[in-house]
């Protein structure tokens, strides 16, 4: 348990998965990082709760380097898979359906072509027969990557914070931030401390 009072390189607060991978990654560089969390964990009131997030690269072309990030992202959530021993990823086929305006899937569809994953565009029938649980009308197009996957979220905050824990970060939850001070040095106010 952190003392009240005490100096840090980095406060992050939320420990949902965003929150819970930025301590992560502080710590791992030797940043001596408190990570605060309003509610004890693990707890059901976050965005970043329940059992799966999806992951994806398909965006348009004005975001395509964003297909990267989320490729590098990809290459460190296996990394923690490969620490902690928990399977984090789960492949799945990510669909973006439109109606008659189809630019956007294009221009998604040109994103993925450029960093070389396989995809196709479909329309309504192939949808159908394909994911059976969907249901398009004919006249819609359907955006089919098929390397994708999605993240068990609640597995993953786990891991994180095992994690980050054992390499020296330090968690307080159960304690909200309730006022930030700013200046030389920025002073946050909990509910503890």
């Amino acid at each position: 348990m952190a003392e009240p009072g005490a100096v840090w390189d980095c406060i992050v607060v939320g420990g949902g998965v965003i929150g819970s991978a930025t301590a992560l990654q502080l710590a791992g560089r030797g940043v001596r990082t408190l990570m605060l969390e309003q509610f004890a964990l693990p707890h059901a009131r976050g965005s970043s709760v329940g059992g799966t997030r999806v992951i994806r690269r398909a965006y348009p072309q004005q975001l395509a380097y964003m297909a990267d990030i989320v490729t590098q992202s990809l290459n460190m959530w296996e990394r923690l898979e490969e620490i902690t021993g928990v399977k984090l990823l789960v492949p799945k086929p990510f669909v973006v359906v439109a109606d008659k305006t189809v630019e956007g899937l294009r221009s998604k569809a040109r994103t993925l072509q450029t960093v070389g994953l396989p995809h196709r565009l479909a329309g309504g029938p192939a949808l159908r027969t394909d994911y059976p649980a969907l249901r398009y009308p004919a006249e819609f197009t359907g955006l089919v990557d098929e390397q994708e996957a999605q993240i068990r979220a609640d597995k993953a905050i786990r891991c994180f914070l095992k994690v980050f824990l054992q390499k020296g970060g330090v968690l307080r939850d159960g304690e909200k931030v309730e006022a930030i001070t700013h200046g030389d040095v920025i002073t946050l106010h909990t509910s503890r401390a």
